[in-house]
C-alpha cells in the first residue's frame, strides 16, 4: 500500500492526533506487548487504517475508513478482543 504523508483532511488529522495522544497510551497500558500504534491514510485518502505493531508477530491492520472517533475505538478493541 502507498501511504499518504501530507494533506490530511481535518477529520483525518483529528484521528491521527487521537491515535497518537489518546489511543496509543491506553493500548500500551492494557497490552504491554504492543510496540506501536499508528494511524495511516492510503494515498488518495480513500482508505484509513490503524496499524498495531508487536515485536514478535505480524502487524495488526484495522480499517477505520469513515469512522468517527468512537467507531474507531470500537473497531480497534473489537479486533483486539
Amino acid at each position: 500500500m502507498a501511504w499518504k504523508s501530507t494533506e490530511l483532511s481535518f477529520c483525518q488529522a483529528e484521528k491521527k492526533e487521537f491515535v497518537q495522544d489518546r489511543l496509543l497510551p491506553l493500548l500500551a497500558d492494557v497490552d504491554k506487548r504492543i510496540e506501536s500504534v499508528e494511524y495511516q491514510v492510503e494515498e488518495g485518502g480513500k482508505h484509513e487504517w490503524v496499524i498495531i505493531s508487536y515485536p514478535e508477530r505480524s502487524d495488526l491492520t484495522i480499517n477505520v475508513t469513515h469512522d468517527s472517533l468512537l467507531a474507531l475505538c470500537r473497531d480497534v478493541f473489537k479486533k483486539l478482543g
